[in-house]
C-alpha cells in the first residue's frame, strides 16, 4: 500500500517547514502544495518531498485538488490531507494507518481523525460515524473516489 501525505503551505514558519519534513520518516510521498508568492527553498531537493508551488493563494480547496491530482498521479491508494499548522502524531503512525486500513469499506472514500471540535456523533461498534470533519486530518483512499467519480 503506497501511501500519500498532502500539507498545504501558505508563508510556512520554521515549524511547518519542519513539520512537512518529518512526515517524509512514515509516508512514501509527502506532498508540499505551497499557496505563497514566493517559494519556500528549505523543503526543495528533500528525498520524498515533493515541492509544488503555486506562486499565489489559490485557497485551501485549490491546494487540496492539486495534492489530491499529484497523490492519484504517483499511484498512491491513500492520501492524509493536511494544513502546514497540523501536526501528525508521527509515533502513531503504525497504529493510526492499520487502524483506518481495519476499517476500510469500498463504498466510503474518507477517514476522518477525531478533534476536540467533532466528535462522534454514533459508532458502529467498530468505528465512529461523524456528520461534520474539517479538511485537515483526513484520509483519503483514492480508488474509492475514483470509482463515485468523486475526482
Amino acid at each position: 500500500m503506497t501511501t500519500a501525505v498532502s500539507v498545504v503551505f501558505y508563508h510556512p514558519d520554521q515549524d511547518a517547514i519542519d513539520s512537512a519534513k518529518s512526515l517524509t520518516a512514515c509516508f512514501d510521498h509527502v506532498i508540499v502544495i505551497d499557496n505563497s508568492d514566493t517559494e519556500c527553498d528549505a523543503v526543495k531537493g528533500i528525498e520524498k518531498l515533493i515541492y509544488l508551488p503555486l506562486h499565489e493563494n489559490k485557497g485551501i480547496a485549490y491546494a487540496l485538488n492539486v495534492g489530491l491530482s499529484k497523490a492519484k498521479e504517483l499511484q498512491s491508494d491513500i492520501l492524509l490531507t493536511l494544513d502546514q499548522d497540523s501536526r501528525y502524531p508521527l509515533s502513531e503512525h503504525e497504529i493510526i494507518l492499520k487502524d483506518v486500513q481495519a476499517h476500510h469499506q469500498d463504498d466510503i472514500a474518507i477517514y476522518a481523525m477525531a478533534t476536540k471540535e467533532y466528535q462522534a456523533q454514533h459508532t458502529d461498534g467498530e468505528g465512529s460515524f461523524v456528520h461534520d470533519a474539517i479538511t485537515s486530518g483526513n484520509f483519503l483512499y483514492l480508488d474509492v473516489l475514483t470509482k463515485h467519480a468523486i475526482t
